[in-house]
């Protein structure tokens, strides 16, 4: 609260220190709440096709970034690949070939960055 203190435009709204603590107790209580339903939440689907996560977005900025930073996480474990031991064999001439005659690479084929992206 007192950092709240320092901003002038809080000040002339007249809130009270118990107007805050209110706030941060509704939000802590809503957030309890929500984090047990963001599991069953599939933020991928179209907008209208589930009003869960229809109400989930519309309520976004209300949740927690510790929350959403756990979901985050749980999703990018869930996506991890083991390590790929990749090979990738560049043709530099015909690369140098592409860049001496100003050609464009449109099937992203003969350039460096089009072999590797291939």
């Amino acid at each position: 609260v007192d950092s709240l203190k320092s901003a002038q435009h809080i000040q002339k709204l007249g809130f009270k220190k118990s107007h805050f603590t209110f706030a941060v107790a509704m939000l802590q209580e809503f957030n309890l709440s929500v984090i047990n339903l963001l599991n069953y939440v599939d933020l991928s689907l179209p907008r209208s096709y589930s009003q869960l996560t229809d109400n989930v977005r519309d309520v976004r900025s209300y949740i927690f970034w510790h929350h959403k930073k756990e979901m985050w996480n749980k999703v990018l474990e869930s996506s991890k690949k083991g390590k790929a031991n990749v090979s990738v064999q560049l043709d530099f001439i015909g690369a140098k070939a592409v860049f001496a005659k100003r050609k464009t690479d449109h099937k992203a084929r003969r350039t460096l960055f089009g072999q590797c992206f291939q």
